[in-house]
């Protein structure tokens, strides 16, 4: 899913609960050495979720071109994880796929578009 894909409310409110969830686990695990040395660049990444809510897989589908970054979305993921269980209706699908870009800004928070 994509924000542009999420056609019904589930999907639209699954979407914003999970963008919640790894914005705040991102900005609270911030890297230091990103901060210290004011890294910025954009990470995608494709996130593949089952339906009681765990990763199934986590890849980058485009890296910052920093270690440091790529690393941190990653890593934000998997602190975030568990997931919420898919609602009542998503529950005919075998998983979700998530595309999501997480952008890293000198003195900004992490967002995810």
């Amino acid at each position: 899913m994509t924000s542009a894909s999420t056609k019904s409310a589930p999907e639209a409110a699954y979407m914003r609960q999970f963008e919640l969830r790894v914005e705040h686990v991102g900005n609270v695990n911030y890297p230091k050495e990103a901060r210290a040395k004011r890294l910025t660049g954009k990470v995608q990444l494709l996130v593949v979720i089952i339906p009681n809510g765990r990763v199934k897989q986590v890849s980058i589908s485009n890296s910052s071109g920093s270690v440091v970054l790529d690393q941190a979305a990653v890593r934000s993921i998997k602190l975030a994880s568990p997931f919420q269980a898919f609602p009542d209706e998503l529950r005919d699908r075998d998983e979700i796929h998530i595309i999501r870009t997480w952008q890293y800004q000198a003195n900004r928070p992490l967002t995810t578009k």
